[in-house]
């Protein structure tokens, strides 16, 4: 197969790159080049800024044109479409019939975190359709980075229903594992470590799902394999386990052999409104877990069960397997400059 992966060169792409390159298929990817990829010579590297419109589509059309045959590829990966722009550029390149087999939009669960709850309990994939909240007051970042990847399935799901463009979309929470350049759990396992009370925003009561990376990346591989019938469908993708930040910390400590201390917090440490300009911003000391909409927001997962056979990895391994690689030589990361116990 010939597969285009757009960005994710660092974490679930890294992962899904070897994966594609292990079974054989014949991989591009498309970055802008900021960091170095470590697959050498065994894939085609395109160098292109996604957020150059112009250059993105030129850059498409050059690949059609070289590749030259009626499937361009077999299936296309988007780590990197986070609007409705980002969508239709890659569209309007690849509108014909049959030129590409598959294309798979990575998604978020903060796509129904900007819509309206309608309802108690997990979140389902048709929640999705919910009518829009009211912007966040405390957190614009990330209210406007939902709304951006909402508006990018939007546009992905009309050109299904519009003239049959192969689409399929994953909406994914939290995401944990080895070569996480967010550092997000090591950053708590580093506090958990130095052995000092970690902040519980509003006492961290709030129950959230995670993901671990190399599940999405064998669930990005089933969605191509089963291919056609999924078309047009969008899934949640989750762990079974819905932890409180608190319960999340107690099996993190657990995991790495430590005792933790807490210590409860209002949220507008981190989440506060800059009321003078109305743009608000997350504190950049540290970005915790954190449920500023004061709500539960765990992922409904049967039906990645029944269409995909999605089978998590249980919380408690994927945390072992995430600590153990942060401990290793093979963690090349810099620790965090800023330590949040000191702030």
């Amino acid at each position: 197969m010939r597969i285009l992966v757009i960005g994710g060169t660092r974490f679930m792409g890294r992962g899904l790159v070897h994966k594609f390159l292990k079974n054989g298929h014949d991989v591009f990817i498309m970055t802008r080049g900021l960091t170095q990829h470590p697959f050498k010579h065994d894939v085609r590297h395109v160098l292109c800024d996604r957020f150059n419109s112009e250059a993105f589509k030129y850059e498409l059309i050059n690949l059609k044109k070289e590749i030259n045959t009626e499937v361009v590829f077999d299936a296309v990966v988007d780590f990197l479409s986070f609007n409705g722009q980002h969508s239709q550029d890659f569209i309007d390149v690849f509108s014909d019939s049959g030129s590409i087999g598959h294309f798979i939009h990575i998604s978020t669960g903060s796509v129904y975190a900007v819509g309206e709850r309608y309802h108690d309990g997990l979140i389902l994939e048709k929640d999705f359709q919910n009518q829009l909240a009211k912007p966040w007051r405390n957190n614009i970042e990330s209210w406007n980075y939902g709304l951006g990847k909402r508006e990018a399935e939007h546009v992905l799901e009309k050109a299904w229903n519009d003239f049959g463009f192969p689409e399929t979309r994953i909406r994914i929470p939290i995401v944990e594992g080895p070569y996480d350049h967010t550092l997000r759990s090591w950053k708590y396992q580093l506090w958990l470590q130095s052995g000092k009370p970690i902040d519980l925003p509003d006492g961290g009561g709030f129950k959230f799902t995670h993901v671990f990376s190399e599940d999405v990346i064998d669930a990005i591989s089933s969605i191509i394999k089963i291919g056609s019938p999924l078309y047009g469908n969008a899934f949640n993708l989750a762990q079974e386990e819905q932890p409180s930040l608190k319960n999340y910390l107690i099996e993190m400590a657990k995991t790495i052999g430590v005792e933790p201390k807490f210590k409860n917090i209002s949220l507008d440490k981190y989440w506060s409104p800059l009321e003078k300009n109305k743009v608000f911003s997350k504190s950049k000391a540290w970005q915790p877990y954190a449920s500023w909409l004061k709500r539960d927001s765990c992922l409904s997962i049967e039906k990645a069960k029944k269409y995909l056979s999605w089978k998590p990895t249980p919380m408690n391994d994927a945390l072992q397997k995430t600590c153990s690689w942060f401990d290793s030589k093979q963690n090349l990361f810099q620790k965090p400059s800023s330590e949040p116990w000191l702030s």
